[in-house]
């Protein structure tokens, strides 16, 4: 089946704003990912964002981060972010997922994905990432030692 391919005033500015380059590799990526199997995971490519009702999911173009939301027909592409703001616009425009068991207008500090002390949530094993990369100088020097 192929998905129309809609995207954001937002993620059209952002897009005309990247090196002509990486431009044309973000364009190849959105239509090979994107235009037929929007919802096909992959190890590090596409993930579901858990947590987040908005957006559901983000594609990973070299140093550049796609979040786009799937609906029967269409992709709808939120932003395209550099990898380093990623995680701050999953903070500012992300909707998080409505803690399970609560009611609604109720809300759950505890248990949910979402947790404005830690910030949005991380897909797959990106936190994890970011902790190996703060052991490895010292596991570094331990090793020079």
């Amino acid at each position: 089946m192929r998905f129309e391919v809609v995207l954001a005033p937002a993620a059209i500015k952002e897009l005309r704003g990247l090196r002509a380059d990486l431009r044309a590799r973000v364009r190849d990526a959105i239509e090979r990912h994107l235009r037929h199997e929007p919802r096909r995971l992959s190890k590090s490519r596409i993930k579901r964002l858990r947590g987040l009702d908005r957006p559901q999911y983000r594609l990973r173009v070299d140093e550049v981060r796609v979040f786009y939301d799937v609906t029967e027909a269409t992709v709808e592409i939120l932003a395209i972010v550099p990898k380093a703001q990623a995680a701050g616009w999953l903070t500012e425009a992300a909707t998080p997922t409505p803690a399970r068991g609560a009611r609604e207008g109720e809300g759950s500090d505890t248990g949910g994905a979402w947790n404005a002390a830690r910030g949005p949530p991380f897909v797959g094993g990106e936190r994890a990432n970011k902790r190996m990369q703060l052991t490895k100088p010292a596991q570094a020097m331990e090793l020079r030692s």
